[in-house]
């Protein structure tokens, strides 16, 4: 064979390939960095991915690439669709044996929920992983457009955040008006844990315009003695709760917390935990629960 014939049939060759691999576009393809600052191609889009988060799996399904999930955990329970998912362990207890025999082309996981041991496993296995930790707005964000980007819907993502910013627009006209209301977020009464400064919730109190009592804190998820509660005397509680609550048995608990105004003005709030404590795309959806109990503890203040 000549050489230019050689050559004409090796770049049919080339041609060819390019055709047959149509996850390939290099016109959509970029650098992203994931949480860890490990650099992530973007030039195909996979096909089968895992999700070991929940928050993650609910941003997959707002990109509508539900279809690609063949694997979640038992905690991803939203949408209801995710329950039919198959289920590759809890967020702590992976079966790394299951993991693999799915063949995934991705793995979705984050650095708070997840363990780091079970990171360096699945990168030891050879997957690939894609680390996530969204710790405020910005973050979430981030993390919508990161995974947008890896599925190739950066246009779903950016119409998501434009119409976000819109309803956070108004919301920092309303909180200038909400100057000098404070409150606490327990993530637990027994023992009694409230969400720091430096949580994604302290978000859901700036955006607000409320204080976040336990803001000054070093830790992320500070415990509080019963008394310090009474010091602090919050105009409202946030308590994430699955079920019946009633305020008579926080007190039953301790009593000296009916003197807090937050209970003498009816302000002790039983929410849905996984509404507030994922940071994914509900997360506006727990600003706007928050505002609306807000508008009805202090309607002046609207």
């Amino acid at each position: 064979m000549s050489v230019k014939l050689f050559t004409v049939s090796f770049l049919l060759f080339l041609s060819a390939c390019q055709i047959e691999n149509p996850k390939i576009n290099k016109e959509k393809s970029q650098i992203l960095k994931d949480d860890l600052g490990n650099p992530f191609v973007t030039d195909s889009i996979p096909s089968k991915v895992i999700s070991l988060a929940p928050n993650l799996t609910e941003i997959i399904y707002l990109l509508s690439e539900e279809d690609k999930i063949t694997g979640v955990t038992s905690y991803c329970n939203f949408p209801a669709e995710a329950l039919n998912k198959q289920k590759v362990g809890d967020m702590l207890n992976i079966n790394f044996e299951k993991i693999t025999s799915l063949q995934p082309d991705l793995i979705f996981i984050t650095v708070e929920g997840n363990d780091r041991s079970a990171y360096l496993k699945l990168i030891k296995l050879g997957h690939k992983v894609f680390v996530s930790n969204p710790r405020d707005l910005d973050g979430i964000q981030k993390t919508i457009r990161d995974m947008a980007s890896i599925f190739h819907k950066k246009p779903v993502a950016d119409q998501i955040i434009v119409s976000w910013n819109h309803y956070l627009d108004t919301l920092r006209q309303n909180a200038d008006n909400r100057t000098g209301i404070s409150g606490i977020f327990l993530v637990s009464t027994f023992p009694v844990m409230a969400a720091g400064g430096k949580t994604f919730i302290n978000e859901i109190f700036r955006l607000s315009g409320v204080a976040n009592l336990a803001k000054r804190s070093e830790l992320n998820y500070p415990v509080f003695s019963r008394e310090s509660i009474l010091e602090l005397n919050p105009d409202f509680i946030i308590i994430p709760e699955d079920g019946k609550n009633e305020v008579s048995e926080l007190i039953n608990a301790y009593p000296e917390w009916k003197m807090l105004n937050a209970v003498k003005n009816h302000a002790v709030f039983f929410v849905e935990p996984d509404l507030y404590l994922r940071p994914g795309p509900r997360f506006i959806d727990a600003l706007k629960d928050f505002n609306r109990r807000l508008d009805l503890l202090h309607p002046q203040n609207r």
